[in-house]
């Protein structure tokens, strides 16, 4: 797979009165065009998975996936457009492919979907169930939940190779942490990296970071922080709060925002502002990861 320019970032300065009164530069990157599933970092996380399918011969992608799983829709659209077969394993007996947009979505993109349990879901990172699942399905090249591996954190790291532009503090939201990891693996000895947990589960966010330093042979040191002071009760949570500040910010910057990834991290950055976190003087950027179809 070529890169597309449809999937390269232009960083937008984000200005307003505490910011300034901060002495910090802010800036978010975001796509230049918004594909309707494939955005934010969805595309690089997706990138080197796709290539090492077609490298192995394998005939289908299965993958991972909630009810509302931007990767999900991202897969199923990726496989559409490049003309590969794909199966997802959803999480929710009770659910079918009519039960939301994004099941709708991937389903039209022509992903046969699963629905499984969640006790059944929670071995998806089993080796022993993995083997089940291709003794299952034919030919199956698997994609972890998220594209979290090795491939989707090489990948990325291309968000940081692609800036023109050289930064003290990039910041993220995390579910996986798989961009996270991908973002530290580029950074310079000064640099920081700062995750933004979308969901309470920090201490796994941690444990597959340092799994993916080894097998990447790699070691980012303090590189990377986390505030996990912002994820509104849990992954895919929202309160009437964090719902006015998505609305608000898009009306000052005309950037859709969701409140599932990227809003929890603005929301974020903006109270951290006002708490003083960062240091005057420092040049920051935000990376918009997509989601948009939950507007929809």
């Amino acid at each position: 797979m070529k890169q597309n320019d449809r999937f390269n970032f232009e960083l937008k300065a984000l200005l307003s009165d505490e910011i300034e009164e901060s002495g910090i530069n802010l800036f978010m990157a975001c796509e230049v065009t918004q594909h309707p599933y494939i955005n934010g970092n969805k595309f690089y996380k997706l990138k080197y998975n796709i290539e090492e399918f077609f490298r192995t011969g394998a005939k289908t992608v299965l993958t991972f996936g909630g009810a509302y799983s931007n990767h999900i829709a991202a897969t199923a659209a990726m496989c559409h457009e490049q003309h590969i077969e794909s199966i997802g394993i959803i999480r929710g007996q009770e659910l079918n492919a009519e039960s939301n947009k994004t099941l709708s979505m991937a389903a039209n993109h022509g992903m046969q979907l699963i629905f499984v349990n969640r006790a059944e879901y929670s071995r998806r990172n089993d080796v022993t169930y993995n083997n089940e699942l291709k003794n299952r399905f034919e030919n199956i090249y698997i994609i972890p939940e998220g594209g979290a591996n090795v491939m989707g954190a090489k990948g990325s790291s291309e968000m940081v190779t692609m800036l023109e532009q050289k930064f003290d503090t990039y910041i993220i939201p995390v579910g996986t942490g798989t961009t996270l990891a991908g973002i530290a693996n580029e950074l310079l000895a000064q640099q920081k990296a700062l995750g933004i947990m979308v969901h309470n589960g920090q201490k796994g966010v941690e444990d597959f970071l340092k799994q993916l330093q080894f097998q990447m042979m790699k070691n980012w040191g303090d590189k990377i922080i986390f505030s996990n002071d912002y994820t509104f009760g849990g992954y895919g949570k929202t309160t009437a709060e964090l719902e006015k500040f998505c609305h608000a910010f898009y009306l000052k910057y005309t950037i859709k925002i969701e409140p599932v990834y990227t809003g929890k991290m603005m929301f974020a950055i903006f109270d951290l502002i006002k708490k003083g976190f960062f240091e005057r003087g420092q040049k920051i950027v935000c990376f918009h990861t997509g989601g948009l179809q939950y507007l929809q």
